[in-house]
């Protein structure tokens, strides 16, 4: 796992392909709550990264010299 945004979003697609595919009621179930935990935990990352982003809004409009870690905004792949 990466950890970045677009991994967390290849992970909900991933969740919801699971619960497509499901056949029997019991897949569907098993599935769509495994999904909602993953929804639940995909809020909080994505809150994270609102709140890491707008301190960097700040930095750039107040705090020139001031260092702000970015780990969510970051572009591993680069």
């Amino acid at each position: 796992m990466k950890n970045t945004l677009a991994d967390l979003n290849n992970y909900l697609f991933g969740a919801m392909e699971e619960i497509m595919d499901a056949e029997t009621d019991e897949e569907v179930q098993k599935s769509t709550k495994k999904g909602q935990a993953m929804s639940h935990i995909a809020k909080q990352i994505i809150n994270n990264a609102d709140l890491e982003l707008k301190a960097v809004k700040l930095k750039a409009e107040y705090g020139r010299g001031i260092e702000i870690p970015t780990a969510m905004l970051e572009n591993k792949n680069e």
